[in-house]
């Protein structure tokens, strides 16, 4: 099974500090996608790879608590949702 490892800040709506915690982040790759609703469906349609929410909260447990944390507090259900990396944010592992 392919991988996305996150090699730089991705595009989105969470605080800077947020999403630069993602950095470094390697986990399991479903796919790639068009996601028509953004995060809170106030972002722009996005192209890039898709990963399950769990496997990527998972994965940023290792890297940042607080951020994931935050993730939890602020999109309760991110274990169900499929969350968009933008490509030039990441590579493949």
């Amino acid at each position: 099974m392919a991988s996305i490892r996150i090699v730089k800040t991705p595009e989105g709506e969470a605080p800077l500090w947020v999403r630069q915690a993602w950095i470094g982040c390697e986990m399991p790759l479903m796919g790639t996608a068009t996601d028509p609703v953004g995060l809170f469906s106030r972002v722009p349609v996005q192209d890039g790879y898709c990963v399950k929410g769990g496997d990527a909260i998972s994965a940023l447990l290792d890297i940042s608590p607080r951020a994931r944390g935050w993730w939890i507090e602020n999109l309760p259900n991110v274990y169900e949702r499929i969350l968009v990396f933008n490509y030039s944010a990441c590579v493949l592992v």
